[in-house]
């Protein structure tokens, strides 16, 4: 949501400084005008190259402070903004291949490589694409799917202690490559979790798996699109 809210920004700001832009272009278009208009006496030619001159250092003026101001507002509205993301425009396309697995888990492996591609999708700042073609290639190894309880209800003398709620935690390794200029871009370990409570049909150990596969697209997504 963050980075979104950061595109809007920049966005609008760049709305901003095109208009002063416009109004730059236009402000020069008349002083052109009024330097080609014949006056008659030499007195308002000398008026005319007083007005002329200050207008200009007006105009220079307000068009360099209304510049500044938009930039000072895009690289604060969104913390620190790196030019490094101009390096990564001739990426276009992603290929997010099948993970490799080295877990004993059916089917997670999968559900994480189809909703790395779904993210990617709904995002639409880099196309999927074959691995054959791709600008570039997320790769990732499924490394474990652990266990862990999360929330105990206090036993009592009648009722012994129990788990109300477990922690799945998903952990991969990721690695993305920029395929045009050869490089890994960046590469890290991820891991998110999700919670299901043994004491709710409703409640399952597959839904809290997605849920941490769920997060963990989504801070991938936002890594990889950072710079864009």
């Amino acid at each position: 949501m963050g980075i979104r809210i950061c595109r809007i920004a920049r966005i609008k700001v760049k709305s901003f400084i095109g208009t002063i832009r416009q109004i730059w272009i236009a402000f020069k278009k008349i002083l052109f005008f009024l330097t080609h208009f014949e006056l008659k006496t030499e007195n308002a030619l000398y008026h005319q190259h007083k007005m002329i001159s200050n207008g200009l250092k007006t105009a220079g003026g307000f068009f360099f402070i209304s510049w500044a101001t938009g930039l000072a507002i895009w690289s604060t509205s969104c913390g620190p903004y790196s030019f490094s993301g101009a390096a990564s425009t001739h990426i276009k396309t992603i290929a997010v291949p099948v993970f490799e697995d080295r877990t004993a888990e059916f089917g997670v492996r999968d559900r994480l490589s189809n909703t790395l591609i779904d993210e990617f999708t709904r995002d639409n700042t880099l196309k999927i694409a074959d691995q054959r073609v791709a600008d570039s290639i997320l790769r990732g190894v499924l490394l474990s799917v652990q266990e862990t309880a999360g929330v105990y209800n206090q036993g009592t003398s009648n009722q012994p202690e129990s788990v109300q709620e477990i922690r799945v935690t998903v952990t991969v390794q990721l690695k993305y490559e920029d395929v045009k200029k050869r490089k890994t871009v960046w590469e890290t370990q991820m891991s998110q979790f999700g919670s299901y409570s043994p004491n709710k049909p409703a409640s399952t150990r597959q839904a809290a798996i997605d849920d941490a596969i769920r997060k963990i697209a989504n801070e991938v997504r936002n890594k990889t699109v950072a710079d864009w």
